[in-house]
């Protein structure tokens, strides 16, 4: 009886942790299992190469030096970043000291998940929810949650804590649309 009670409360616990409207309108906030740590106020428009996320006067940015905890399978946001290009990434890559190829199948993880490179060059399997494809990409770089509004970050507002900035290519492995801007998805460490 005891084995049973543990199991159900351990499953309470798990959706507890995810919002019921996961696949819903509002894919941001559906992750709050950790907290913002301090804000980031820009003190003025700064121009990038992505208008939807380049820093706003007087916008108001949370900081995170944590993401949600990992899982088998962890719940996250996927936005797209064309790593091959200096203006979009503000620098090579922190795993590889370069710019990949266009057609490589790369990510950058929020700062949480990144933990300080102790992800780089692994393998993620990327699990798109609204198509069912999965693909695979390496973790080369940090999609910044404790930093932004800055020529490093290419002007653009800090990373949200769960955020999977992937490459065109595995957009395109999940037969996804990249101009969506976001898309839920599930990934986990191969």
């Amino acid at each position: 009886m005891a084995k049973i009670s543990l199991q159900i409360t351990t499953f309470l616990l798990v959706l507890s942790i995810l919002e019921p409207n996961f696949s819903g309108a509002t894919p941001h906030r559906f992750l709050a299992s950790c907290e913002p740590y301090d804000t980031l106020k820009s003190d003025k428009t700064l121009k990038c190469d992505a208008p939807d996320v380049c820093c706003k006067a007087g916008g108001v940015y949370d900081l995170y030096n944590c993401s949600p905890p990992l899982m088998t399978s962890t719940p996250a946001i996927m936005t797209e970043n064309n790593f091959a290009d200096p203006a979009d990434t503000g620098g090579p890559a922190n795993c590889t000291n370069s710019y990949p190829g266009v057609n490589e199948k790369v990510v950058a993880l929020s700062t949480g998940w990144f933990n300080n490179q102790k992800l780089c060059k692994r393998q993620i399997k990327i699990t798109a929810l609204k198509t069912g494809k999965s693909t695979t990409a390496m973790v080369i770089d940090e999609c910044a949650s404790d930093a932004g509004c800055d020529k490093e970050h290419s002007n653009q507002q800090p990373c949200r804590n769960n955020i999977v900035d992937a490459s065109p290519s595995v957009w395109e492995a999940l037969a996804l649309d990249p101009d969506t801007g976001e898309e839920n998805i599930t990934w986990s460490l191969l």
